[in-house]
């Protein structure tokens, strides 16, 4: 059975670094982690990544818009997107267009975030 390939994008090398370090700790998984989401978006368009892991707020495109590039190139993978702004009525607006999609905000608990990370990883994908 091959192992699951984590995408991990946050603009914060500090955070991508120790956030993928506790990924290949925690769980029988690979990471591969970035701090552009244009380069992101070049990964996710190769097609091998289980699940994508991404901060909201990012200087060249922000979270919700690559998640809304990877839905418009037909990925049904799943998105975990990790955020301080909970509040933004962007969040709100089309998320079911968005699914398999959910949101976790900061600081966020690694017990559960890897709960999440293992239940979408757990469930079949059409």
């Amino acid at each position: 059975m091959t192992r699951h390939l984590i995408l991990l994008v946050d603009d914060d090398p500090l955070i991508t670094q120790m956030l993928g370090m506790v990924l290949e700790l925690s769980l029988n998984v690979d990471v591969v982690a970035t701090n552009s989401s244009l380069r992101a978006r070049e990964i996710l368009q190769q097609g091998q990544v289980s699940l994508l892991l991404t901060d909201y707020l990012m200087p060249e495109m922000n979270g919700l818009n690559l998640v809304r590039a990877l839905r418009d190139d037909g990925s049904t993978i799943p998105v975990i997107l990790l955020t301080g702004y909970c509040d933004e009525p962007e969040l709100a607006a089309n998320t079911e267009r968005l699914k398999p999609f959910e949101v976790l905000v900061k600081p966020w608990s690694n017990e559960l975030l890897m709960q999440r990370i293992k239940a979408n990883l757990d469930t079949p994908r059409a």
